[in-house]
């Protein structure tokens, strides 16, 4: 891994330099995780979107529930999204 000035942060003994591959590690770590359920949610929620041979397609507010119930909700807390959303509970 190189720095703007070309500085090799990989063949290093400097603590410094060491610590700060460790924490570009992390924030890499973290935002894979969040990508991967972000994609498990959508994966999901094309799954319920399908049409199914008794019931047909499934409305976006049963899939909404659906996926509350998975643990799939909005950074806000709420799964129906929206202002609308909170006056239909």
């Amino acid at each position: 891994m190189l720095t703007c000035s070309g500085d090799d942060l990989t063949e290093t003994s400097d603590p410094f330099k060491i610590a700060m591959r460790q924490i570009a590690g992390v924030f890499a770590q973290l935002e894979k995780a969040r990508l991967v359920a972000k994609l498990n949610a959508v994966a999901m929620a094309k799954r319920l979107r399908r049409k199914t041979p008794k019931d047909g397609r499934r409305s976006l507010r049963a899939i909404a529930d659906e996926l509350a119930k998975a643990g799939y909700k909005s950074e806000s807390g709420n799964h129906r999204g929206g202002p609308i959303g909170d006056f239909c509970l």
